[in-house]
């Protein structure tokens, strides 16, 4: 994938954008993580951080974990 710029699409997109831009770039999503990870140049790891508010702190313990598995 030299030379490939990916765009940063924005927090309003909607699905449709998305599942374009993967499709234009050649993107894989799996759930096979330990198969995809030995097979990947760039692996990229999105998580989502519950309820937070001000003055609250983030729980990492689903990050913790993926990076744990990498």
């Amino acid at each position: 994938m030299s030379g490939t710029t990916i765009p940063s699409p924005s927090l309003n997109s909607d699905s449709n954008t998305l599942s374009t831009l993967a499709a234009s770039v050649k993107l894989h999503f799996s759930f096979d993580v330990e198969y995809n990870v030995t097979n990947s140049d760039i692996v990229f790891i999105s998580i989502k951080m519950h309820n937070l508010s001000a003055g609250k702190i983030a729980n990492l313990t689903y990050w913790e974990s993926a990076e744990n598995l990498l």
